[in-house]
Parts: structure tokens; C-alpha cells; sequence
């Protein structure tokens, strides 16, 4: 017994000094206080439950119908910081306010309003995550000065977290050296007509989410140590979306001229001038590979998909451009864009040219369009128009998405898939090849496979799949005699014409009950009938 209370005591020692040794991440104790009042200044002792904030106390307003207000030239702190949805935080002009914990959890409105000859600052003193789902805007009036989100000091290294906020609106993100995360659902854009959100903190910006130049706003990427972009850039709507060429973009292999991950959207398609340019060179053309998702869409005057030296990332008319589109990549030209490759192309992820019937856009293979269009895997697809001679020697080709009419200059299927879409017997409801500049072959490999959307009854119509008004059809589907077939349980005959494929609905498939299945009915029909005779 007195050994075991030895070992007691031993042990009692031991945890005690355990519990005083600090752990590698010692979180800070922190009191809280509350906002109490309806519309009220921060600094007013009376608005809060336990006094006015400080760097070690955690604000806390969530009764959702205050608006807080940080005076102007006043200063601010908190540890962490809680806003609940209904509420606004808004710091006025030439005001300062301080983070000094490591969350800001805003689901209401925090206004950091700047300019007017001065400067608001939300300063970070540590690293700090923004969740909430909430909205940060940052406006900058005239008159000089600015709005800013910056760590508390150069030297350090701190980052900013974006898990889900909008972050919106003018002024400037960065400085001092800040590293910036914009998560998977939050969100960067510059929405102010004529107004620019730089961000310029000198650490790396990694974008997962969402970051845009919109409405004739500018964002700008300006100065930081690096972008990787796993999300969606884009500019819309008028807007510009500006990597400065000091800005190293890691997606981009200067080696062999490859743009990976990512989406990047270029979208003048309502018509006023929509920028993107990336830091990639000073040549144009700088983009012979595409590994990522780029969609550029409106009239070419309206759109400029473009180089640090303003010039087009896709073609600089001296032989440099895209020419090749991988497996993981999707390459979408729309609402009349029109887009010239220097040379022969080849696919092998997706590429979609024009979106809804009548659209203009252009896919032209070479400077000519006399150049091969090779696909190896993967889907072409759309309602524009592509000028070249088509190869399809595997993956599909579908016209329309949804169904309309694809144009071609020639086509030869080898081997790969037709995909025919079909929602009515109407012009516009189902799929039309249309080969207007050579013939169309099809190979020992080349299949049709049919697909009724919608729950859609084709039976008792003709549907023309494929018109070739330049020249003759020759070959056929594999897998669609010309004597019948069923697909997509519809008995079809298919005619192929000298300058058309026309596929006719005769009437429901029989579908046959397989042996095994007939078997097990009749034993459950013997029971019953046993089971009858018993009783």
C-alpha cells in the first residue's frame, strides 16, 4: 500500500507539471463581450456587455439588426471577432481596426469605406481565417486614399483565409507582405465601375474559389510573390481581371507552353469590352497546350484573352498558338466568338463551339481553315461552326448541347461515336451534322448512339441527322444497319443517302425477359399455387 501511494504521488507530480509545460500551440485564453445596443459607436463602453473590446477580448454581435460604426479617425480592436447575419460592421473614413486573433466569423456586412483624401485599414496582427458566408466590401470614394485589408507589419508572415465571404468592391488587399487564400466558396471581385481591387501583399495569392473583374471593375494582381489558380478567374460583363507581370502565374509552364488547372472566363457576350490578361510572355501565342477550362465568349471585339504585352494568348498570327487540347482540358467558344488556331489542331478533353441555336462562333483550323481537326479522345460539340477537316478517331461528337445544328467543313469518323440527342421532331429539338465543304466517311469503327431526353416518343417520325450539302456520305454505323436496330428501346431503320443520314422511329421495342428471370416467375407461380391448394 505504501508503494501504491508513492506511485499516486509520483504520478500527481508528474500530470501537475505537464499541465504548466506549454504546448506547441498554446491557444490564448480570451473574455468575450457583447453588443448590446441597436445602432451605436464601437467605442461607446455602454453598447457592450463587458466593456469596449481590446486585443484580448472577443467581440461579439449577433442580435441581427445593429449597425456598429468605428468612427472616423478612430481606432479599433478586438481579439476575434462575430458577426451574425443582419448586422453591419462599418469602419468610416481614416479609421483603423485591429485583429489580433485568428477568426473573423462574418455572416452580416463589414464596409471598410476609404478614400476621400484619407485611409481606412482593417489591420491583421496574426493569421486569420474569414468564414460566415458573409459579405466584406471595400469602397473608395474620390479625392485620393484607399481601403485596406494588410497584415500589421512587413516582415511578417501572415495569411488571410477567404473560406466563404464576398469580398467586393475598391481598394487594396495585401499589404506588408500578406499571403492570401480564397477558399473553394469564397469570392474576390472588383464590381465598381472604374474602380480597382489590387491585390498587391507580396506573399502568394492562391485562388480556389472565385476572383473577377466585373461590370467595368478592375482587379488587379499586382506584386505578389505568386498565383496558382485552382478555381475560377474571370472578367465579365465589361470588367477586367489583370495579372501584372511581376506576378509569376504557377499554372503556366513557359517550357512547353502549357496553361493548367483552373477555369479562366473572358465573357463580352453583352457587349462592352472584357479583359483578362495573364502574365505569360510578351509574344503572343504563348498558349500551344491547354490543360485547363477556357471559355471565351461574345464578339472578338468585345473579348481580349491577352498577354502581359496586350497581345492574344492564343494565336500572334506568326505561327504560335494553341494547337492542342488534353484529356483534363475544355476549350468553349461562344455567342460569336470566333477563334483561329495557326495550324492543325488536336482534342482530346472537350471543346464546345456555340451554345444555343443560331449562334456565330467559329472554330476555324488554321489561318486558311484548310487544317486537320484531330480528336483522339473525348467530345466536340455545339451549335456554331467548325472550318477544317475533322477527324474523329475516338470519343464522340455530338451536335448541339442541347440539341441543334453543329457545322462542318468535312468529316471522317473512324472511330468514335455519333451522339444523336433527340427531345422532338421539331427544327432545333434534335441533332443536325451539317458537313458543308467536302464528304463525310464513316469508318469500320465509327458508332451512332441515340438519346431520347425528356422521356420524348419519336415514333412515327424522320429525323435528317446529318446533311452533307458539299459533297457525298459514304460508309455507315456499325451499329445501325441499315435493315434495323433497337436503341434506346425504339425499333429505328436508318437510310444513308447519298448527301444525308435520315434515322426513322417504326415503334417501341419488345424488350425480352431474360430465361433466369422467367424461371423465377414461374417458381413463385408454383408456390402461390401450392400455397392455394393447402389452404
Amino acid at each position: 500500500m505504501k508503494r501504491l501511494a508513492i506511485l499516486a504521488i509520483t504520478l500527481s507530480c508528474l500530470a501537475g507539471l505537464l499541465c504548466l509545460a506549454p504546448g506547441p500551440e498554446t491557444a490564448r485564453a480570451s473574455s468575450s463581450t457583447t453588443w448590446t445596443d441597436a445602432n451605436g459607436d464601437w467605442n461607446t463602453a455602454g453598447n457592450w456587455t463587458n466593456g469596449v473590446p481590446t486585443g484580448s477580448t472577443d467581440a461579439i454581435i449577433t442580435n441581427g439588426t445593429s449597425t456598429v460604426t468605428l468612427g472616423s479617425g478612430a481606432t479599433g480592436n478586438t481579439d476575434n471577432l462575430a458577426l451574425a447575419s443582419g448586422n453591419t460592421l462599418s469602419l468610416s473614413l481614416n479609421s483603423q481596426f485591429f485583429i489580433s486573433g485568428t477568426s473573423i466569423s462574418n455572416a452580416g456586412q463589414i464596409t471598410i469605406n476609404g478614400g476621400a483624401g484619407t485611409n481606412t485599414f482593417l489591420v491583421l496582427d496574426n493569421n486569420v481565417t474569414l468564414s460566415g458566408a458573409g459579405t466584406l466590401t471595400m469602397t473608395t470614394a474620390s479625392g485620393g486614399g484607399n481601403a485596406f485589408i494588410e497584415q500589421a507589419a512587413a516582415g511578417l508572415t501572415l495569411n488571410l483565409t477567404n473560406m466563404n465571404n464576398n469580398i467586393q468592391g475598391g481598394g487594396i488587399i495585401g499589404n506588408n507582405g500578406l499571403t492570401v487564400v480564397n477558399g473553394a466558396a469564397g469570392t474576390i471581385q472588383a464590381n465598381v465601375n472604374g474602380q480597382s481591387l489590387t491585390l498587391n501583399g507580396g506573399g502568394s495569392l492562391t485562388n480556389n474559389g472565385t476572383m473577377s473583374g466585373l461590370g467595368g471593375g478592375i482587379l488587379n494582381v499586382n506584386g505578389a510573390g505568386s498565383l496558382t489558380n485552382n478555381g475560377t478567374m474571370s472578367g465579365l460583363g465589361g470588367g477586367i481581371l489583370n495579372v501584372n507581370g511581376s506576378t509569376p502565374l504557377t499554372n503556366y509552364n513557359a517550357v512547353n507552353k502549357t496553361l493548367t488547372g483552373g477555369t479562366y472566363i473572358v465573357d463580352g457576350s453583352g457587349g462592352s469590352v472584357t479583359t483578362m490578361g495573364l502574365p505569360l510572355g510578351t509574344t503572343g501565342g504563348e498558349i500551344f497546350n491547354n490543360a485547363a477550362n477556357i471559355i471565351l465568349s461574345g464578339a472578338n471585339a468585345n473579348v481580349a484573352f491577352v498577354d502581359t504585352a496586350g497581345l492574344d494568348t492564343l494565336n500572334n498570327g506568326s505561327g504560335g498558338g494553341l494547337e492542342n487540347n488534353t484529356a483534363v482540358a475544355s476549350l468553349s467558344i461562344l455567342n460569336g466568338y470566333n477563334l483561329t488556331t495557326p495550324g492543325d489542331f488536336s482534342n482530346a478533353g472537350m471543346v464546345k463551339v456555340g451554345l444555343t441555336a443560331g449562334d456565330t462562333s467559329i472554330l476555324k483550323i488554321g489561318p486558311a481553315g484548310l487544317n486537320t481537326y484531330t480528336q483522339s479522345s473525348g467530345l466536340t460539340q455545339g451549335t456554331g461552326t467548325i472550318i477544317g477537316h475533322i477527324v474523329i478517331n475516338g470519343g464522340t461528337i455530338k451536335p448541339g448541347d442541347p440539341p441543334g445544328t453543329l457545322s462542318v467543313f468535312d468529316l471522317t469518323l473512324n472511330n468514335g461515336t455519333f451522339l444523336e440527342q433527340i427531345a422532338g421532331s421539331g427544327s432545333g429539338q434534335y441533332g443536325v451534322l451539317d458537313v458543308t465543304g467536302g464528304n463525310t466517311h464513316l469508318g469500320s469503327g465509327a458508332l451512332l448512339d441515340i438519346s431520347l431526353l425528356g422521356g420524348y416518343d419519336p415514333v412515327g417520325h424522320l429525323f435528317t441527322i446529318l446533311n452533307d450539302s458539299g459533297g457525298s456520305v459514304y460508309g455507315t454505323f456499325a451499329n445501325a444497319p441499315s435493315g434495323g436496330f433497337v436503341m434506346d428501346q425504339i425499333n429505328w431503320t436508318i437510310a444513308y443517302n447519298s448527301n444525308d443520314i435520315v434515322l426513322d422511329a417504326v415503334s417501341p421495342a419488345v424488350i425480352p425477359i431474360p430465361g433466369s428471370i422467367w424461371l423465377t416467375l414461374s417458381g413463385l407461380a408454383g408456390l402461390w399455387g401450392m400455397r392455394r391448394f393447402r389452404a
